[in-house]
């Protein structure tokens, strides 16, 4: 399965997203676009660590990277 995140920069908190995502068996691609809310876009089957799912809601709280 292939996670597609959206970021409007490649920091350390997309950083460590996609490794958990990695971590966890997900493909994942990156789409650089200027995010000023937060989407939620997609489908996740499978188990996220709860680390995953802290570092996801943070991110998207932010409206920096989901």
């Amino acid at each position: 399965m292939t996670i597609y995140i959206i970021t409007s920069s490649e920091g350390r908190v997309y950083k460590e997203i996609k490794h958990e995502l990695e971590k966890a068996g997900y493909h994942t691609k990156t789409i650089l676009a200027e995010v000023t809310q937060p989407v939620l876009v997609g489908f996740v089957s499978g188990r996220l660590t709860t680390f995953t799912l802290k570092k996801l809601l943070e991110a998207s709280v932010k409206g920096r990277c989901l």
